[in-house]
């Protein structure tokens, strides 16, 4: 039985952790694709959210009222 090379148990235990990997790199993916659809349905003509449209509006144009404070956060 060989233990080595590209068909040994090493070759699996490599295998086994690229798939683990990539089953972690799919799950965050997943997730981030469903805050996207979240905000996506917030923002449809259906449901909009009048807050989250101020929001984006507000992020984008870098404007604030004049009674508002901005306090910058690091992402």
């Amino acid at each position: 039985m060989r233990w080595g090379g590209e068909h040994g148990i090493y070759a699996l235990l490599k295998e086994e952790r690229k798939l683990e990997v990539l089953k972690t790199e799919l799950n965050d993916i997943t997730e981030k694709r469903k805050s996207l659809e979240h905000r996506v349905h917030l923002m449809s003509s259906g449901s909009l959210d009048l807050d989250m449209l101020d929001e984006q509006a507000r992020t984008l144009l870098d404007d604030t009222g004049k009674d508002e404070v901005v306090i910058p956060l690091k992402k």
